[in-house]
């Protein structure tokens, strides 16, 4: 149960309809858009503090920490409209190289994955792990190389395409496993001082780095490192 006038109640998995019910209703709510507002306009200020690895082509970032945390309050409907504005008004104010208007679907895709795992639930080490596991494969492993060809037809920078493609999933799979660790520890700091505004469900363990979590996250960065090997053996090395 709830901690008594701390928190929101918990809602049904995604696959229950009271749960797209709730999550579309946080449109209606004047508090929640303020939040959307400013969580988007942090997203926005954290894309102008990118390290960029190869200029105009690939970056460190840790806007996803904002990402999740407002995801986990407005669900992934509010997610989907945060990522495009954030997205379009990033690429405008803190460009990283030519505009290209698709990349827009990563940036709605990876804010509706943490959506799906975090809001309105119990918060845990797993879920977390789990949430941005599939951010990386759905939306950086999946999503992103097809864009990315995509925009080397667009703009005639096909021979450059493999190299900058190969770069980015073996970022992403190289830093998964200290991204998901890091990302728990901040969700979990940030979630008493959330339950007590009513934003998220209490939730009262702190993190626990279990065994299983230890072994779900090798299991998975494994998973992800035979991805770009073979995005690489059937893909990138054919001429």
């Amino acid at each position: 149960m709830n901690k008594a006038g701390t928190s929101l109640e918990c809602f049904p998995s995604p696959f229950n309809r009271s749960y797209w019910k709730r999550a579309a209703s946080e449109f209606a709510n004047p508090r929640t858009i303020i939040i959307a507002a400013m969580i988007t306009a942090l997203r926005v200020t954290l894309r102008g503090l990118s390290i960029p690895l190869i200029p105009n082509a690939l970056y460190i970032s840790v806007g996803f920490f904002a990402n999740a945390l407002g995801s986990m309050v407005y669900g992934p409907l509010v997610g989907l409209a945060s990522g495009a504005i954030s997205d379009t008004l990033g690429a405008f104010l803190f460009p990283h190289g030519d505009y290209f208007f698709p990349f827009i679907i990563t940036a709605m895709m990876s804010s509706f994955i943490f959506g799906l795992f975090l809001y309105r639930t119990r918060l845990s080490v797993g879920r977390v792990i789990l949430a941005r596991f599939s951010v990386v494969i759905v939306c950086n492993l999946l999503l992103t190389p097809i864009i990315m060809r995509w925009q080397s037809i667009y703009f005639a920078t096909e021979k450059t395409y493999k190299l900058f493609t190969l770069a980015r999933t073996l970022k992403n799979a190289a830093l998964f496993p200290a991204e998901s660790l890091l990302l728990s520890i901040f969700l979990f700091a940030m979630v008493p001082f959330m339950s007590k505004m009513k934003l998220t469900p209490y939730t009262e363990s702190k993190p626990k780095f279990t065994r299983n979590n230890i072994i779900v996250l090798g299991v998975l960065t494994v998973v992800s490192v035979v991805a770009v090997v073979l995005y690489y053996v059937f893909y990138i090395s054919k001429k």
